[in-house]
């Protein structure tokens, strides 16, 4: 069972009745159950978690740039630090 990701990373500062268009801008094929996606306070990469435990570190461009091994019992919710 795999995991397609891939919609630009952005902040949204708009009003909040404004709508919001994505652009697929990527595609990255994970392995497993995407259960947590996170972008970097930069916008600049993603964090994608499966529930089974990796997690996956891509580029805005999509490249992946590094695989973690996340936790033994599954990994449920990431998040960044405020620098990066």
């Amino acid at each position: 069972s795999s995991m397609a990701v891939g919609y630009c990373c952005g902040f949204f500062s708009g009003p909040p009745s404004a709508s919001v268009a994505l652009e697929r801008r990527w595609r990255e094929v994970l392995d497993g159950h995407v259960i947590s996606l996170r972008c970097s306070p930069d916008g600049q990469r993603l964090a994608a978690a499966v529930a089974d435990g990796p997690i996956a570190i891509l580029s805005a461009d999509g490249r992946r740039l590094h695989d973690l091994p996340g936790h033994a019992m599954g990994t449920t919710a990431l998040d960044w630090h405020p620098e990066g």
